[in-house]
């Protein structure tokens, strides 16, 4: 959830957006109009701060089985980052 606060931070042109997450408690939670309660709340609320801000952003759940694209890319980044290849 990092990474979609800080392309709300770094990418303030884009316009429209769909995040999606594997983490159904997470976007859960971003779509919640409650107060987060979590060990990453104040990541949360930044989320939060830039979906209210973004009216054609829009966040969703789907599941890594059917996401495999995203999550193999998501892999690639992270190896990337790590061994800096």
């Amino acid at each position: 959830m990092r990474s979609n606060s800080e392309v709300g931070t770094n990418c303030p042109n884009i316009q429209k957006a769909i995040f999606e997450g594997n983490a159904k408690e997470v976007v859960e939670v971003v779509l919640s109009e409650e107060e987060a309660v979590l060990d990453y709340s104040s990541i949360i609320d930044d989320v939060k701060f830039h979906f209210r801000n973004r009216t054609h952003w829009f966040i969703q759940f789907v599941s890594r089985k059917k996401n495999t694209v995203a999550h193999t890319l998501a892999k690639w980044y992270l190896k990337c980052n790590v061994f800096g290849s």
